[in-house]
């Protein structure tokens, strides 16, 4: 078995919605689907710190709770992420040190 495959395994624990649809070419996916996506290959890379650029924007109320509960349960294990642009009141609690960045600068 391919190493990346328990990659992809570990991502659908985290994204189960995206493992019903495997089959379904990414642009066919529904907004909050494809912010799954996107957060997920971004995992992958099993970064240390990963920035989030409004990732509720454009996303239902119930989608977006999805998202942070996924995020938050992924932050506890320890990978951070830090969120900016609409969405620092509501990840600012599950980030291990929320702040803004403004014009390509973050506050120290």
């Amino acid at each position: 078995m391919p190493a990346w495959f328990s990659d992809i395994e570990r991502m659908y624990d985290h994204f189960p919605v995206l493992k019903q649809r495997h089959t379904q070419q990414a642009g066919t996916l529904s907004g909050g689907e494809q912010q799954m996506l996107a957060v997920a290959r971004a995992l992958m890379l099993r970064p240390r710190l990963m920035l989030l650029d409004e990732p509720s924007f454009g996303l239902a109320p119930l989608i977006v709770r999805d998202l942070f509960k996924i995020l938050g349960k992924i932050n506890s294990r320890g990978q951070g992420h830090h969120p900016g642009g609409g969405a620092e009141r509501a990840a600012g609690a599950r980030a291990r040190r929320p702040g803004l960045c403004d014009r390509n600068r973050t506050p120290s």
